[in-house]
């Protein structure tokens, strides 16, 4: 244990240069394995939840995973784990922002406004900032439904 300027024993606050001069040590294989199944199970999830329409924002192998989805999606309900809600959140969507256009007498396009029977002359969609719904589920603790 370092010694201060008193004489007094401290202890040293950890920093990055611990690890550079700490032994290694390798992993029993039951432990790789175990980890290895974890990462396997952790993709299947993730996929599941990718085709369903949702965004996995976990650390890849964690086994809490957390996800988003946008408000209205049913894959909260369909997940065999305890899902347990997480507030909102925001997501930038590529096509978010819908526009219609009509055009006018002049030729020119103009907005069209809500509850307007104009016939539609083009639709522009572009990136926007749309509200998601976050949950969360650990898959190895969590009883399945």
């Amino acid at each position: 244990m370092p010694i201060d300027d008193r004489g007094n024993r401290f202890v040293r606050p950890k920093s990055h240069l611990d690890s550079a001069t700490s032994t290694y040590r390798a992993l029993a294989p039951e432990a790789k394995d175990r980890i290895k199944e974890r990462k396997q199970r952790f993709a299947t999830i993730n996929e599941e939840i990718t085709k369903a329409g949702g965004w996995v924002t976990s650390i890849p192998g964690n086994p809490e995973i957390d996800f988003e989805v946008l408000p209205g999606n049913p894959l909260p309900n369909q997940i065999r784990y305890d899902v347990q809600p997480n507030g909102t959140g925001e997501r930038i969507l590529h096509s978010s922002v819908v526009e219609y256009f009509t055009m006018g007498a002049d030729g020119n396009l103009s907005l069209l406004t809500e509850g307007s029977t104009k016939p539609v002359s083009s639709r522009v969609t572009h990136a926007g900032i749309h509200k998601t719904e976050r949950y969360w589920f650990n898959f190895e603790k969590k009883p399945a439904r």
